[in-house]
């Protein structure tokens, strides 16, 4: 079994090195959309369950963009793919940020139907949103470097 010490290096030792990464100043402008939407989503909610009812169809179109960054960030991966060498686990991650944009605004969309079951992802997905786009901001800033 390898010791926490080991792990911790190996996780160092990887985050030091400089991958290639597909547009890194467009990708980490996306990611940072991405994030700043997300927590512009939150401001949102937070004031349509305070009894704003009006900024639900606002919370919902900036939802609608947010996911148009989402297939973006991924559309971006799989073009340039051809002319950079990202890794695979980065294009992964760019999908699976792509799915989680996509998840989210279902589960919003379905709750707005008045089935309330998968709301109960839409906020766990929304941090998973801010991790992925973050985790790819940093790739990009290192690589930009």
């Amino acid at each position: 079994m390898e010791s926490p010490t080991l792990r911790s290096e190996a996780v160092t030792a990887a985050a030091e090195r400089s991958e290639p990464i597909v547009a890194p100043r467009l990708t980490r402008a996306i990611a940072g959309l991405l994030m700043l939407g997300v927590m512009v989503q939150a401001v949102m909610a937070g004031a349509f369950l305070a009894g704003r009812p009006r900024l639900r169809p606002i919370h919902a179109g900036i939802g609608h963009t947010l996911g148009l960054l989402g297939i973006l960030v991924l559309a971006v991966g799989i073009v340039g793919r051809f002319r950079t060498r990202e890794p695979f686990s980065r294009l992964a991650a760019r999908a699976a940020l792509c799915l989680a944009t996509a998840f989210t605004i279902g589960a919003g969309e379905i709750a707005t139907l008045g089935t309330r079951d998968l709301l109960i992802l839409h906020i766990p997905l929304a941090i998973a949103i801010l991790g992925l786009a973050d985790g790819l901001m940093r790739a990009a800033r290192k690589a930009a470097q």
